[in-house]
């Protein structure tokens, strides 16, 4: 019943979170320069850092999960243009303690409400822990989240003669901030994370003028995952820009481009073709770390001229496939307990497309067999874009954007994530989500092709009750707008496909999952 609800709102949101084409590095790119000898690494590492973290998949201690990962001041020595897999680790871990809590509490007899206070309190306790100091928080990390906000914390290390600045930008537990994610813009890069990349960028430069840092010897690592990766690719490419006097900057305008390194993880599409191509030799510092298996990682599509600056680097290329699911096994339990063996993700199942064609006359059937996530997830989403008619970006925006954004307001008003109450407060019964409850028991029996399509009117149902809950509630051209995707799903894209293709769109989601990723990394720093 799980992996359908998900598979059919994945399918319903599915616009923004799959690619028309392969995640490649548009032509010219180079593959990221790896270190190949002993020699070449400054020293042999072992975990020494203890950290706790808002878990997407642990149920047990309110969802916080502790974990363990390593860091050394010599990371800011390192060659910024050579990726480092341990440098990779800890800045995976420093994006999962930037993770809004959003604790829920109650005092007397008033409803509970979340404490945005604490926001924020998991990356400082990182940055103290790891002998950083100056830690200071957005203004926007303690307050409730926007459909335009976004929040960063930054620490710094005297390290040598060097100023060294950790900038973790959150990326976890935004809410409303999901509602961005849907603002494409008719042109340039993508103009929700552009807006973030902005108000980033300028907390950056007063948190240096505050410190009266001299920037010629000052240097940054920025980092993110998902939607925080998109925004610190961005942040990481103007900085880079600055630094090679392609952008002027009055504050950053002594930044040295060899003391800038950019590390995302599982971050969506966000920048032009053009750009991207264009920015590839200073660009060399930026690696996008991802899961093949991710889906969000192919949007915004290639089609639509979208790519990532830098340099993309799969996750799951370092280790064999048999390897890969025994040792994300491991590693996930290690992290989260004996009992999660629930969230090891399913395995990729081949899908078989079948089709009859006429060839001269004659009917024949054509098979084509998708044997990766690379040339599935394109396949599989060429047929949702032309299901819902979305051929240009201008498409996208015009058609479906304004439809997506009413979905999500919705649905982030009903559900806000939150992970258990304030331990100092009075202890609140867990209850189900509104959204969760008008599901219930709808999916319990299905287990067929023919079972999915006959749920079409009452899932156009649940949609109309949860606007109806909603206030204030969407346009009613956002309602018909909605109703009209349903039945784009339900009329033209699910008979293309079969109950083997929404399996592997459900177990992506749970690819995405950031201690999945996380337990990926460390099996592979442990081969």
């Amino acid at each position: 019943m799980k992996k359908l609800m998900g598979t059919l709102f994945l399918a319903l949101f599915g616009i923004t979170l799959v690619s028309c084409s392969e995640n490649a590095l548009p032509s010219g790119s180079t593959e990221p320069s790896i270190p190949s000898t002993e020699e070449e690494v400054i020293t042999k590492r072992e975990d020494n850092v203890e950290f706790s973290y808002v878990s997407l998949v642990k149920k047990e201690d309110k969802g916080i999960a502790t974990a363990h990962t390593k860091y050394y001041d010599d990371y800011f020595s390192l060659d910024n243009t050579k990726l480092d897999l341990d440098l990779a680790e800890f800045l995976l871990a420093l994006t999962l303690t930037s993770f809004n809590r959003n604790i829920k509490v109650k005092r007397g007899d008033a409803e509970p409400y979340i404490d945005y206070a604490r926001n924020g309190d998991d990356l400082k306790a990182f940055y103290n822990t790891i002998g950083y100091s100056d830690i200071e928080l957005s203004p926007t990390y303690t307050i409730e989240p926007t459909e335009d906000s976004i929040a960063l914390g930054i620490a710094k290390k005297k390290i040598g003669e060097f100023d060294c600045l950790l900038v973790g930008i959150r990326s976890g537990g935004y809410n409303n901030e999901w509602v961005s994610n849907f603002d494409l813009g008719l042109e340039g890069n993508h103009n929700g994370f552009n807006v973030a990349k902005a108000y980033a960028l300028s907390f950056i430069e007063s948190y240096i003028t505050s410190k009266s840092l001299d920037v010629s010897k000052t240097k940054i690592m920025v980092t993110g995952y998902s939607r925080g990766g998109a925004v610190a690719n961005l942040v990481t490419n103007e900085l880079d820009m600055i630094a090679n006097n392609q952008q002027s900057n009055t504050v950053l305008s002594r930044l040295n481009k060899d003391y800038i390194y950019g590390y995302t993880f599982e971050a969506p599409n966000v920048a032009m073709e053009e750009d991207v191509v264009n920015n590839l030799e200073i660009n060399k510092n930026i690696f996008n770390f991802y899961n093949s298996q991710d889906l969000i990682v192919y949007v915004l599509p290639n089609s639509l001229g979208f790519y990532k600056y830098g340099i993309d680097v799969m996750l799951d290329s370092f280790i064999s496939k048999f390897d890969y699911y025994l040792a994300i096994s491991r590693e996930i339990r290690n992290i989260l307990g004996e009992n999660e063996e629930d969230y090891v993700p399913n395995r990729f199942i081949q899908y078989e497309d079948v089709k009859k064609e006429t060839v001269n006359g004659e009917e024949k059937t054509i098979k084509t067999l998708y044997e990766t996530p690379e040339k599935f997830y394109p396949f599989i989403v060429d047929k949702l874009f032309s299901s819902f008619g979305i051929k240009t970006r201008e498409d996208f925006v015009t058609k479906k954007g304004d439809v997506l954004k009413g979905l999500v307001k919705s649905f982030m008003s009903l559900y806000v994530s939150s992970k258990g109450v304030d331990e100092s407060d009075k202890e609140i019964e867990e209850t189900p989500s509104v959204v969760s409850t008008l599901i219930s028991g709808v999916f319990k029996n299905v287990k067929t092709m023919e079972d999915v399509m006959k749920l079409k009117d009452t899932f156009k149902g649940l949609l109309t009750a949860l606007f109806f809950l909603v206030t204030p509630a969407p346009s009613d051209e956002v309602k018909l707008g909605a109703s009209t995707l349903v039945d784009e799903v339900f009329d033209n894209f699910l008979p293309q496909v079969n109950i083997v293709a929404l399996n592997n769109l459900y177990s992506s989601i749970t690819y995405h999952f950031p201690d999945l990723n996380f337990a990926l990394l460390r099996a592979i720093n442990k081969k």
